[in-house]
């Protein structure tokens, strides 16, 4: 599942895996940045607590290379796993997030080269919640502000992943667009849906 920030991804992403849990559909959930090491750090960065000095924010490249390694740590120790089980693994952010935000700073051809490595989702569903709405929902969530989480920030991300869905979508990929706008249950009904649909489900 991909967005903006204030899409409800995470909302979402254990929603639809309940969901599919509650009609024996087996399913784990979860996320990037990951709980292991290196999604530590960038958690630690993302929240302004690991910082240049005096209290300038870690850089768009080195989050970059940060999210990369992550990702291929989250492929191996816990994504492919789970696969093999014979498990669906529901993943709130993947490769599309590194390309919306740190590509629009840095250029895709680099990033992309980054995560040469990942492994193609089945599916990817964007939630899509434009940023005035985004901006309403990181205030009325209330605590810190992440690095990615500004006004000046969320505007060109969210142009960048509307490009992107297209230019993924004319290459083939499975990308699915959500109104995120429409209420929480709507929202998760749709995707429940859609994926139930896609995996063949049939109830008994």
């Amino acid at each position: 599942l991909e967005g903006p920030d204030g899409a409800g991804i995470s909302t979402q992403t254990a929603l639809l895996r309940s969901g599919l849990e509650a009609r024996g559909v087996r399913a784990v959930a979860t996320k990037e940045p990951t709980g292991g090491p290196i999604g530590s750090v960038i958690r630690q960065a993302l929240s302004h607590r690991l910082v240049y000095p005096p209290s300038e924010p870690i850089g768009d490249d080195v989050i970059a290379l940060l999210f990369a390694a992550d990702r291929l740590d989250h492929i191996r120790a816990d994504i492919l796993p789970r696969l093999e089980a014979g498990a669906h693994v529901v993943c709130d952010r993947y490769r599309l997030s590194s390309y919306a935000y740190q590509g629009q700073a840095l250029g895709q051809d680099w990033v992309r080269t980054l995560n040469n490595r990942s492994i193609d989702p089945d599916v990817t569903f964007f939630i899509d919640v434009p940023p005035d709405v985004s901006q309403s929902r990181i205030v009325s969530r209330g605590g810190y502000v992440e690095l990615y989480e500004t006004e000046e920030r969320l505007r060109p991300v969210y142009a960048n992943y509307l490009a992107l869905v297209e230019e993924m979508k004319q290459k083939g990929e499975q990308i699915i667009v959500i109104d995120g706008t429409l209420p929480m249950g709507v929202v998760s009904a749709e995707i429940l849906e859609k994926t139930l649909d896609l995996i063949g489900f049939k109830p008994e």
